[in-house]
């Protein structure tokens, strides 16, 4: 699901793990005027997978994303949802009547090996890794703009722009201990670029002036 903003005219797809709670957030209280506080947002916008046809084109809409490098987005899952939000923790998956079978804290390469496992054991594990392209569909010139996560501030200005007023996202998300990309093996790491490889063919695509 797009999330379309009347008051600037953008509509936004969003991408788990890719500051979709904070862009969400900002697009709310530009629509509406308030915040809409905690994880809720998610209700109000869903970030579904990509689909066709698309809603039609208002006149003069941007139509934006945000990407970020596959196995960065991987970690960041990783950290913030099994260990800061403990989903795989035996305690939830008990509540949830699923069953006890997998680690509930894996180590990062552990991760990687039985992710299949996860996805299929725990529907927000799997929501939260699945390859950008699954909510941004193959195709990047269907977007006016994509941008980095690591140039976000580019963003920024042009919600700014559209606003008339200053615009800032927030960071949220941030629960999880310190883990980097680093603690990958070589093989793990391979076998994610693997997984993620229409993702890194997508952004393979992306010339110099489509990146924001």
């Amino acid at each position: 699901m797009s999330v379309y903003n009347k008051a600037l005219n953008i509509r936004y797809y969003p991408v788990p793990k890719v500051a979709c709670t904070s862009v969400k957030q900002v697009l709310y209280t530009l629509e509406h005027g308030t915040n809409h506080g905690g994880g809720g947002i998610h209700k109000v916008y869903a970030t579904l997978v990509f689909d066709l046809p698309q809603p039609e084109r208002q006149p003069d809409e941007l139509r934006i994303a945000l990407v970020r490098d596959p196995i960065e987005r991987f970690v960041s899952a990783y950290r913030n949802r099994v260990h800061g939000h403990e989903e795989a923790a035996h305690w939830k998956l008990r509540k949830q009547g699923l069953p006890l079978t997998l680690k509930p804290f894996p180590t990062l390469n552990e991760f990687v090996h039985d992710l299949a496992d996860y996805q299929a054991l725990v529907p927000s594990l799997e929501h939260h890794t699945l390859p950008m392209v699954t909510f941004l569909g193959a195709n990047p010139e269907a977007y006016d703009h994509i941008f980095h996560l690591d140039n976000i501030g580019a963003l920024e200005t042009l919600l700014s722009e559209r606003a008339g007023h200053t615009v800032r996202l927030p960071v949220t998300q941030t629960k999880g201990p310190a883990i980097s990309s680093e603690a990958l093996g070589t093989a793990e790491r391979e076998m994610l670029r693997s997984y993620y490889q229409h993702d890194y063919a997508f952004l393979a695509r992306l010339n110099a002036p489509a990146l924001g």
